[in-house]
């Protein structure tokens, strides 16, 4: 249930970086670093086409720190 209602915030408010990084953040405990990948690059997508701005700094560097270094760290 938590995680279809961070989803159906995401999708009603497109603009809410909380939600997006909830759900970044759900995805992440269960392991699937590609839903990761794509709810960052949305979010980041509807910031700039919405805001003209980037996502948080602390959203950024949790998700170079969590996903980016992971996934190089799993390719020699």
């Amino acid at each position: 249930m938590r995680l279809n209602g961070i989803k159906n915030i995401c999708e009603r408010y497109q603009e809410h970086e909380e939600a997006h990084f909830s759900l970044m953040k759900l995805y992440a405990k269960m392991g699937d670093s590609k839903l990761v990948t794509k709810q960052y690059r949305n979010l980041t997508k509807v910031l700039a086409e919405e805001l003209s701005i980037e996502p948080s700094n602390y959203i950024k560097e949790w998700y170079e720190q969590n996903i980016i270094r992971r996934v190089n760290n799993n390719h020699p």
